[in-house]
């Protein structure tokens, strides 16, 4: 054993330091994953709850899978678009739309439908039309 450290204990000490500081890292990453910080709430959730916190008051956005619009009708994203706030209540008025749709050209366009509730948590969603 003796001649074991003699001839490698600098690599030794290497791998020794090298594991305790591995086992430190590790043990760091999973403490800081278990506590959660929500700073727009001011406190921490312990674990899961951040998540389930965030999608217990997240809005939906829903849409058609697919939007077609006749060539040179009018257009309104929120004849195909609903939002809902994580209670179901229509929050249509406080969405925004990004982009607009020119119906007088053939082809796929899309918009950005974004929403941020009372509570201040936000959805945003892009919505593809195809003009024909």
């Amino acid at each position: 054993m003796n001649n074991i450290l003699e001839e490698h204990g600098d690599a030794v000490k290497c791998a020794l330091v090298s594991l305790i500081v591995m086992t430190f890292i590790l043990a760091s990453v999973k403490c800081m994953n278990s506590w959660l910080p929500i700073f727009d709430v001011g406190y921490y959730y312990h674990n899961d709850e951040a998540a389930i916190g965030y999608e217990k008051y997240k809005p939906v956005i829903t849409v058609d899978y697919a939007v077609y619009v006749d060539k040179g009708s009018i257009f309104s994203v929120f004849d195909y678009v609903t939002v809902k706030d994580f209670d179901g209540a229509d929050i249509s008025h406080l969405a925004s739309v990004e982009g607009t749709i020119d119906t007088s050209k053939e082809g796929l366009q899309y918009v950005r439908v974004s929403v941020k509730n009372e509570k201040g948590y936000s959805a945003s969603k892009k919505i593809n039309i195809l003009v024909e």
